[in-house]
């Protein structure tokens, strides 16, 4: 149980302090801090919406931050698309201080145990501190550097993950999002070309692994 409250008080404390230090910026995104915090209030209600709902369906709260920060932005996109990039600031500032709470209840760990949570958190603030010197492009900044961290970061996960192919579901949607930036920003091309090829090239390796399993298993029967 103080494992738990570790991990929410990571979470909620997180979230909140984001959207604190986002409403320090919301005259330079060009909003008042007023409506600002209403739009936050209502992606977080959005995030917390879905996620009493996956559980009352499914009986068990299966979605990740990353589903859940994509339930945040379409839901801002929809009402205030000017404030997507404070919404960028908070939600790197909050899944950084999520990731402490990840290594405080000893999920989303790295091979071998490893503290690959910590890494990421660090990762994570770093990235934040970009958007609030780059409030103007703060969503894109935030959306393209996540995508190309957290593909990369997968590799090194320890824990059970849905994936095709050898590919997460995690690195699927970082390989969607970069794809469907391009539309955003064409600084989205290079990250996605490099995520596709990436995907491709484990692809190959996977089929070849696979195919090695199958000749083995046939010499053997013989």
């Amino acid at each position: 149980m103080r494992v738990r409250l570790t991990y929410r008080t990571c979470v909620l404390g997180g979230c909140s302090i984001a959207i604190a230090v986002a409403t320090l910026f919301a005259t330079r995104a060009g909003l008042t801090p007023l409506l600002w915090i209403a739009v936050a209030a209502f992606a977080v209600s959005v995030a917390f919406v879905l996620a009493i709902a996956t559980k009352v369906l499914f009986g068990v709260e299966s979605f990740s931050f990353l589903h859940y920060q994509i339930a945040a932005i379409v839901a801002t996109a929809v009402i205030a698309r000017d404030a997507l990039n404070l919404l960028a600031l908070t939600l790197a500032i909050a899944q950084a201080f999520g990731r402490i709470g990840c290594a405080n209840a000893g999920c989303c760990h790295g091979r071998g145990r490893f503290p690959l949570q910590r890494v990421e958190s660090a990762l994570l603030f770093a990235i934040a501190a970009i958007c609030a010197m780059r409030i103007d492009r703060a969503f894109v900044i935030y959306t393209l550097a996540y995508a190309a961290t957290r593909f990369a970061l997968e590799y090194l996960r320890g824990d059970r993950r849905r994936s095709f192919r050898g590919v997460s579901e995690a690195q699927w949607i970082c390989v969607a999002t970069s794809i469907a930036m391009i539309a955003v920003d064409l600084a989205a091309i290079p990250v996605a070309a490099v995520l596709i090829v990436a995907t491709i090239v484990r692809f190959e390796i996977e089929l070849r692994v696979a195919t090695a399993r199958r000749l083995d298993f046939i010499g053997g029967a013989k």
